[in-house]
C-alpha cells in the first residue's frame, strides 16, 4: 500500500460521466457521416445508450456523494485524481474522427469496433478499481462495470443478429 494514493468513488462517477458524454458525442457524430442507414441506425442508437448511461452515473453519483470517501494515502491538492481524468479523456475516444470510423465498413465491423471501445472503457474501469479502498467505493465502480458490461452484451447480440441477416444462403 506504501506509495499508492487512492481516487474516490465520486473522482471515479466523474470520469464515468466525462467518458459517457465523449461517447455519446462520438456516436452522435459518427451517425451523422454514417452513409449506411443501418449504420447511422446503430450509432444513433449508441449515442442514445451513452446518454442513458450518463443519466444513470449522475443518479448514482447523487447518491454517494453522501458518504464519506477516503483516499488510502492523502493526495494533495488531488493530483491523483487530476491525473486519472485526464488519462480517461485521452483513453477511449480520444484522437478518433468518426469519419475515419465509419468510412467504408460494414456494420458488422462498425460493430465489432463498438464492441472494442465498451472493453477498453471495462478495462479502464477495472483497473481503477485498485486505488478504491471502501467497500461503497468498490460497490459503485462494479456498478459502472456491469453498465458497460451490458452495454457490450447487447452489442455482441446485435453483432449476432446483423451476421445472420447477412449470412449468405446455402
Amino acid at each position: 500500500m506504501e506509495g499508492i494514493v487512492a481516487i474516490t468513488v465520486d473522482d471515479v462517477l466523474e470520469i464515468a460521466i466525462s467518458m459517457e458524454k465523449l461517447g455519446a458525442r462520438f456516436y452522435a457524430a459518427a451517425a451523422k457521416v454514417a452513409d449506411d442507414p443501418m449504420a447511422r441506425e446503430l450509432f444513433e442508437a449508441l449515442a442514445r445508450a451513452e446518454l442513458n448511461h450518463m443519466d444513470f452515473f449522475k443518479k448514482l453519483r447523487e447518491a454517494v456523494q453522501a458518504q464519506e470517501q477516503t483516499p488510502k494515502v492523502p493526495d494533495p491538492g488531488g493530483l491523483m485524481a487530476k491525473y486519472v481524468r485526464s488519462w480517461s479523456k485521452n483513453k477511449v475516444f480520444d484522437g478518433m474522427d468518426p469519419r475515419n470510423f465509419v468510412t467504408g465498413k460494414a456494420a458488422t465491423e462498425l460493430i465489432k469496433q463498438a464492441i472494442g471501445l465498451e472493453q477498453e472503457a471495462i478495462d479502464f474501469y477495472l483497473g481503477l478499481g485498485q486505488f478504491l479502498s471502501s467497500e461503497l467505493d468498490l460497490k459503485a465502480l462494479k456498478a459502472i462495470i456491469g453498465q458497460e458490461r451490458n452495454h457490450r452484451e447487447k452489442l455482441e447480440g446485435i453483432l449476432e443478429l446483423v451476421e445472420e441477416a447477412t449470412r449468405p444462403s446455402i
